[in-house]
């Protein structure tokens, strides 16, 4: 009955107010002439600053042959698209060029990704890497509070 429950109740309240009762047996209880020191952290965490690198980046006006020149002289994937303040306008990977080709594609508006998935500095190194891998992609675009491009986080620098 309820009676009963509450009578129960207030008796083990009672006892553990007392220190007559405990939910486990006691343990032993700590040295008071010991001095404890911290746990030492083995592994901080680290942040999408610590391991951006420097993005690669056409304006949103280039040819496609300019950004394609572009990643073969700096071995890049991916070019960051960006207008004449650094703001970010997409992406264009080497995958986007071979299309472009094959599909006898003459402007970057036709190509370029403008949906495109970023990074800030300040996000753990583990999110950009759950991005990376929700989305099927290999490359974050660091930006800024004004979506600035700031830099860029590639699957490469993650390995």
């Amino acid at each position: 009955s309820f009676h009963h429950a509450k009578k129960v109740a207030l008796t083990l309240k009672e006892w553990i107010q007392e220190g007559k009762f405990f939910l486990n047996p006691p343990a032993e209880t700590l040295p008071t002439d010991t001095v404890f020191k911290p746990m030492k952290i083995t592994s901080e965490l680290k942040f999408v600053k610590d391991l951006k690198k420097k993005a690669e980046t056409c304006y949103d006006d280039c040819d496609i042959k300019v950004v394609a020149e572009k990643i073969i002289r700096n071995n890049v994937n991916h070019i960051v698209i960006i207008d004449r303040e650094s703001i970010l306008k997409g992406i264009v990977t080497s995958f986007d060029i071979t299309r472009a080709i094959a599909e006898d594609k003459k402007s970057l508006d036709e190509i370029i990704t403008k949906r495109v998935i970023t990074a800030s500095d300040n996000d753990p190194l583990d999110v950009a890497a759950r991005k990376m891998k929700a989305n099927e992609i290999s490359a974050l675009p660091v930006i800024n509070d004004q979506k600035k491009v700031v830099g860029i986080i590639t699957s490469e620098e993650l390995m």
